[in-house]
């Protein structure tokens, strides 16, 4: 796609999940536009029908490029290095590059993995206390 054909990207993501924080700074660090739509995932948005169309797994953050969606944080944040080249956050470096790639999977692997309960505790499980049990 070149310069001339980009859309506005659009952001779906939630102010406190780490996977939609680390594709924000992503944009940022790359200072590209985008339009978000925020998800309170403590009233439950992101399992409305609206959201699970764009995607089934009730998972933020997702990128939207015209009719193209992307999901994953780490794969969101692969594509805008090689599709806004512009600023570039990847090294030139093939080893670099690979060791960064290790970095974005332990962070995927242990260290996403390692909020997750806690978060759910604060943030999830509170309101689903205060909900009917049917």
């Amino acid at each position: 796609m070149s310069a001339k054909e980009k859309v506005m990207i659009e952001l779906y993501h939630s102010l406190h999940s780490t996977c939609s924080q680390k594709v924000r700074l992503c944009l940022a660090e790359k200072g590209i536009e985008w339009r978000g739509h925020h998800l309170n995932l403590r009233r439950f948005d992101q399992l409305k029908p609206e959201f699970l169309a764009l995607n089934p797994a009730g998972m933020v953050p997702v990128l939207k490029e015209g009719e193209w969606l992307l999901t994953e944080s780490r794969v969101i944040n692969e594509y805008l290095e090689e599709a806004y080249p512009a600023v570039r956050l990847a090294p030139a470096d093939p080893r670099a590059r690979a060791r960064m790639r290790w970095w974005s999977k332990y962070s995927d692997d242990v260290a996403t993995d390692a909020v997750k309960l806690p978060s759910f505790v604060k943030n999830i499980q509170p309101e689903l206390q205060r909900m009917a049990p049917e």
